[in-house]
């Protein structure tokens, strides 16, 4: 794991250089880890979710606390498939449907299948399709492993294949996703208690030893609507204040912006165990 992380901070240099500049670095492009699971979802999907495994880094204060339950809620289906959680990568879910990515052997997985009870079915697009006595369904897709009902599946897999009409397509859930950082939790939604919010979506970075914190875009359809809702949106997570330090809400074109900082112990409160989509 220390490997990779040195080849991600290469990247991230290399990024920081292209940035400075300008136009002459426009060949070098390093897509976003949110906006690159996307592609995989079909995009009537209405949620979103993605977590960094790999960015957690065996040597940071947040390993044991995400980490660890993390691998505990996956323990028995990675055994299943003969995958060590350290091989684990990222994970991303939308809808009834979880992508693991990975560093993994096909090979190895089949096999595991086979003495876990699970019978291949007939690949579909080229992606390996197994079946298990209970009904549940996998595939291993693009060197990952997605999980869910067969339709479900199906329609990832048609969104991976054709790289076109998954969730990142659709424009509003882009706009929320470039504003984003890609963080070690992010989600995306386009359901909202806010009136003429398109999508909204929030990612957590490590501010120090013991908090996290998180940005929050709001997409609205229309400037105008932004503008009557930034108040709102500002109160409502002023609400939360049992858990989260909010700085003011900001309002820019149709968008509306917020940052906040969590306790890491309320963060494994309320995003490891509630929901990530608890707002909105």
């Amino acid at each position: 794991m220390r490997a990779r992380r040195g080849v991600i901070v290469l990247a991230v240099a290399i990024l920081s250089a292209c940035l400075a500049i300008g136009s002459s670095c426009a060949w070098f492009t390093l897509e976003k880890l949110t906006v690159r699971l996307m592609q995989n979802f079909p995009g009537d999907s209405t949620s979103f979710e993605c977590w960094n495994i790999e960015g957690l880094g065996e040597d940071s204060d947040l390993y044991d606390v995400v980490y660890t339950q993390w691998r505990g809620k996956w323990a028995t289906f990675l055994a299943e498939l003969g995958i060590d959680p350290a091989e684990v990568t990222s994970v991303a879910q939308s809808g009834t449907v979880t992508m693991i990515e990975g560093e993994f052997d096909s090979q190895k997985m089949s096999d595991m299948l086979e003495q876990s009870g699970y019978e291949e079915e007939r690949s579909y697009r080229d992606a390996d399709r197994w079946k298990n006595a209970d009904g549940n369904w996998l595939a291993f897709v693009e060197g990952a492993v997605m999980i869910g009902p067969e339709d479900d599946l199906k329609e990832c897999i048609d969104a991976t294949r054709a790289k076109e009409g998954f969730l990142g397509d659709n424009l509003y859930v882009s706009d929320v996703a470039e504003r984003l950082p890609d963080g070690l939790v992010s989600s995306i939604s386009t359901t909202s208690n806010f009136e003429s919010v398109q999508a909204w979506g929030q990612s957590y970075e490590q501010e120090d030893e013991n908090t996290l914190r998180v940005k929050v875009v709001y997409r609205f359809d229309r400037q105008g609507g932004a503008e009557n809702g930034k108040d709102a949106i500002g109160e409502d997570w002023g609400s939360k204040a049992k858990y989260y330090d909010t700085s003011s809400a900001s309002q820019d074109d149709e968008f509306v912006e917020l940052t906040a900082k969590i306790a890491m112990d309320d963060f494994t409160e309320v995003v490891m165990i509630e929901p990530i989509q608890q707002a909105g």
